[in-house]
């Protein structure tokens, strides 16, 4: 990949003569922030709306030590010993905004119209506190007090909707609350984020500052995490969950774009080479939860 990763527009070149060739096509839809605070523009959504619409990785038959993730090239190997995967990048065409409200209605709206079929999300935010990139691994419930851009915080400062509705009778007569949705867990996390993929992302960036991550923030880039894990726990609690949440620094400069698109260049690959080895990116998915595959169209 060179010393900071492949050139999207030398991937996408080469992608034009191969579209056929190829052993499995993949669709990721990517997603990016709109302003919040002082920043005018969101580096998230710069980055999503930079990538390339399409990439074709080759795949050795198997893993080994050094990133194994190659982009296409002119001289292709054997289609024997390799597999050609393609993978086709939907960035959303507009930022998703820095409010509770509006992520708790439109994300489900979203994942579950939209963008029903995608094999892959992922979310990038913005963490203005950090000067490096992370992967989160989980997705928060509960503790969401910070008010969003239109200084509101969800009721209860939860994101998953199942706070008691007002008014509802018990069968006594009484006042009884009812639930409006089915409580998620307190954490979740994604199905794909194995420990092969997490280590083959960091060699793929090379001396680039990347970091993995135990706390999303509990504000919108957490939330929005939760609330797109918990619409797919709530579709099968043992089923996938192939959502990836990045956060890129907040202090971000113009010449800071290719970088970040090298992050994220680095992060698909190694998101297909997990799914392409059917177990090798297998992530835990909740406190003691065992991963699965990526879902499948």
């Amino acid at each position: 990949m060179g010393s900071h990763g492949p050139d999207p527009n030398a991937l996408q070149a080469n992608n034009a003569k191969d579209e056929a060739d190829v052993d499995e096509d993949l669709t990721i839809l990517v997603t990016g922030f709109g302003p919040f605070k002082t920043h005018t523009t969101n580096p998230s959504f710069l980055i999503a709306t930079s990538l390339p619409h399409s990439l074709t990785f080759i795949l050795p038959p198997s893993p080994s030590s050094t990133s194994s993730q190659t982009p296409i090239t002119n001289a292709s190997p054997s289609p024997h010993t390799h597999t050609k995967t393609r993978v086709n990048i939907i960035p959303h065409p507009t930022p998703l905004p820095v409010s509770y409200a509006s992520s708790s209605t439109l994300v489900p709206t979203l994942l579950r119209n939209t963008y029903s079929g995608v094999d892959f999300i992922l979310h990038i935010g913005m963490a203005s506190g950090r000067g490096y990139y992370t992967v989160e691994r989980w997705g928060r419930r509960d503790g969401y007090v910070l008010p969003d851009v239109d200084g509101e915080v969800p009721g209860g400062g939860t994101a998953d909707g199942g706070l008691r509705s007002e008014g509802t009778k018990g069968e006594g007569g009484g006042e009884e609350g009812e639930t409006r949705a089915e409580r998620g867990p307190e954490i979740l996390g994604s199905t794909v984020l194995g420990e092969d993929v997490l280590r083959q992302w960091i060699e793929g960036c090379q001396d680039i500052d990347v970091r993995i991550s135990d706390d999303a923030g509990r504000y919108l880039c957490d939330f929005t995490y939760y609330t797109s894990l918990l619409e797919f726990w709530r579709r099968d609690r043992e089923g996938e969950r192939p959502v990836v949440f990045l956060h890129v620094p907040g202090e971000f400069a113009e010449e800071d774009l290719a970088t970040g698109r090298e992050v994220v260049l680095a992060l698909i690959g190694a998101l297909v080479e997990g799914r392409v080895r059917e177990g090798k990116g297998k992530g835990e998915g909740d406190r003691g939860g065992e991963g699965r595959r990526a879902m499948k169209h």
